[in-house]
């Protein structure tokens, strides 16, 4: 257990790159229960599973479902959700998301084309000579079916960036 400075801990299970995370608060009556697929990008881990919130006599009083949660007030969720998304691409291209600390991030997004609310894996392949190289592997959100691969390279700022 960790003591931050606003007087509440912090329990933290990891296995691999899935994280559940407990927020006390300074009673040590539980906070918050939080869960996420961390990446090598902060910014594109997801989190998953339902957040919790508690007040300060340890009851609910909201909670999230990640996997559920709308893509924005007018879209609904994909349908097939990031643990089946994670199977599919272990099976696909033998890349386990839950387990291989080369996850650069996932993103879900909705495709200009079709519409669906599909997910985005990226894989971390070097960042040599200030250019940020990672392969991409995109899943149809409804169906859960592979759509495409591509490698790709971006152009870090002058003397790269501290973290992605």
């Amino acid at each position: 257990m960790e003591y931050e400075k606003d007087n509440f801990a912090r329990t933290t299970f990891e296995k691999g790159n899935y994280s559940i995370s407990y927020q006390y608060h300074s009673n040590l009556k539980i906070k918050s229960k939080n869960e996420y697929i961390y990446a090598i990008s902060r910014s594109r881990s997801f989190q998953v599973g339902i957040e919790k919130n508690y007040d300060e006599q340890g009851n609910l009083i909201s909670s999230i479902n990640w996997e559920t949660l709308p893509y924005d007030e007018n879209i609904s969720a994909p349908k097939k959700n990031i643990w089946e998304i994670a199977k599919e691409i272990n099976h696909d291209f033998n890349f386990d998301i839950l387990n291989d600390k080369s996850l650069f991030g996932i993103v879900l997004f909705q495709d200009k084309k079709t519409g669906k609310v599909n997910y985005t894996i990226s894989k971390f392949l070097g960042d040599d000579n200030d250019i940020l190289k990672f392969e991409t592997y995109e899943y149809d959100g409804e169906n859960g079916k592979f759509v495409k691969h591509e490698k790709k390279e971006v152009k870090l700022p002058k003397g790269g960036l501290i973290h992605y």
